[in-house]
C-alpha cells in the first residue's frame, strides 16, 4: 500500500488529495478505539490495520513533497537566476573547428551552472528534512510523556485499564487530526504530469483502473530494483524480526497492556 500510494503521488493531481485522505482517515481511526470497549474486541484489530496503513502511507507521500518544496525554495531560484547565460551565439558555434571552442566552454559554464544549482537543492531539502523529522520527534516526545503521565494518574484510580488507554488514542488521533489541518489550509496541490494512458479514456473506472495498474507496475519495478540491493533485504528481514517479539511481550511478560504502552 505504501508503494501503491508512493507511484500515484507522481502523476496527476492526488500528491495532497492523499496526504489528507489518509490523514484524516488515520486520525479518526485513532480517535475511533474510544469506542472499543470489552464487549466489541474484535474491531480493534481492522481499525489498528487501517490506522497503520494511512500512517505508513501518510509519510511516504508527505516525502514526495521534500523536493518540490526544495526545488521551488526562494534560494534555489535565486542561485538558478545568478547562473543564467544568454544563448550561444552562432559565430561561437561555427568554431568548432578551431582548437579551443569557445562554444565548448559556454556548455561546460552552463553544466556547472546546473550542477551548482543541483547542490543547492539538495542542501535546501536536507535542511528542510531535518527540520520537519527533529520537530516530529521533539512533537512525538512531548506527546509520549503527556500519554505517560495519564497512564499513570488514572493506574491510580478504579477505572478500567483499557480505558486509559483508549483515551491517550483518542488524544493521539485527535493530535494528528489538528496537525493535518494547516497541511490542509497552506500546502499546495503540486500536481505531476497527468497519466498518458489515462488521457484518452474518458470512463472515470476505466481511468481508475488505468492508475491502479500504473501503481502495481511501479511497485513490480521496485521490487525488482529491491531484489538487487542486498543491504536493503538485510534491513527489512532485521526490522521483520525485531517487531515480531514486541508483539509477544504481554503474553510473555504478564504486564498490563498500559504498562507496556
Amino acid at each position: 500500500m505504501f508503494d501503491l500510494s508512493l507511484a500515484l503521488t507522481d502523476i496527476g493531481n492526488y500528491r495532497k488529495k492523499l496526504l489528507l485522505g489518509f490523514g484524516f482517515t488515520g486520525a479518526v481511526t485513532s480517535m475511533s478505539f474510544i469506542f472499543v470497549v470489552p464487549e466489541i474486541f474484535l474491531v480493534a484489530p481492522i481499525l489498528v490495520i487501517i490506522g497503520v496503513t494511512c500512517l505508513g502511507s501518510s509519510f511516504v507521500v508527505l516525502n514526495s513533497f521534500l523536493p518540490l518544496l526544495a526545488g521551488n525554495h526562494p534560494q534555489v531560484h535565486a542561485t538558478e537566476a545568478s547562473q543564467a547565460s544568454p544563448s550561444i551565439p552562432m559565430e561561437e558555434l561555427r568554431g568548432s573547428n578551431s582548437v579551443e571552442n569557445p562554444g565548448s566552454h559556454h556548455v561546460n559554464g552552463l553544466y556547472a551552472a546546473k550542477q551548482k544549482t543541483d547542490s543547492t537543492a539538495l542542501k535546501m531539502s536536507t535542511e528542510i528534512s531535518s527540520k520537519g523529522v527533529g520537530i516530529g520527534y521533539i512533537a512525538a516526545l512531548f506527546v509520549q510523556l503527556l500519554s505517560i503521565l495519564f497512564l499513570y494518574l488514572m493506574s491510580k484510580s478504579k477505572h478500567s485499564s483499557t480505558l486509559a488507554v483508549r483515551m491517550v488514542l483518542f488524544f493521539v488521533g485527535l493530535w494528528w487530526f489538528g496537525f493535518t489541518i494547516p497541511a490542509y489550509l497552506f500546502l499546495r496541490d503540486r500536481p505531476g504530469p497527468p497519466l498518458k494512458s489515462a488521457l484518452s479514456k474518458g470512463n472515470r473506472l476505466k481511468t481508475s483502473f488505468a492508475y491502479v495498474a500504473f501503481a502495481w507496475k511501479s511497485l513490480w519495478k521496485t521490487i525488482k530494483i529491491a531484489l538487487g540491493l542486498p543491504q536493503v533485504i538485510v534491513f527489512l528481514v532485521a526490522v521483520s524480526i525485531s517487531l515480531f517479539p514486541s508483539r509477544r511481550n504481554h503474553h510473555e511478560t504478564g504486564l498490563s497492556h498500559s504498562r507496556l504502552f
